[in-house]
């Protein structure tokens, strides 16, 4: 292998490492389905609940972190982009939680017990 050989595999393996630190999310950012499940409510009032916070988190043009989903037993797998997702940050999701107003009876007791965890 002559030199620069070498020196273009180190340049791209150190591109490709720079391109995996900024496609990492920060610790602690969930979606706000994630964030309500971890909180204590059942799953489907979770989806229910994380769908409005969502878009009450849109109109207090809140900054999610955008990241790719994967669902599979094996792994990555070659060719297979995933889904895009959006995670917030415990204080974003608070910060939504507090400006949402729910009519229904049942959110609006999640709401209370998302306040109060």
């Amino acid at each position: 292998m002559s030199a620069s050989t070498r020196i273009r595999t180190r340049r791209a393996a150190a591109i490709l490492r720079q391109r995996r630190r900024d496609n990492t999310l920060p610790a602690g950012t969930r979606s706000m389905a994630s964030h309500c499940i971890a909180a204590g409510l059942e799953p489907e009032l979770a989806a229910g609940i994380g769908n409005a916070l969502h878009s009450k988190a849109k109109q207090l043009r809140l900054t999610a972190n955008t990241g790719r989903a994967f669902r599979s037993t094996m792994g990555r797998l070659p060719g297979v982009n995933g889904r895009r997702v959006h995670r917030y940050t415990e204080a974003q999701f608070l910060q939504a939680v507090n400006a949402y107003n729910p009519r229904a009876a049942r959110f609006v007791d999640a709401r209370a017990f998302l306040l109060a965890a």
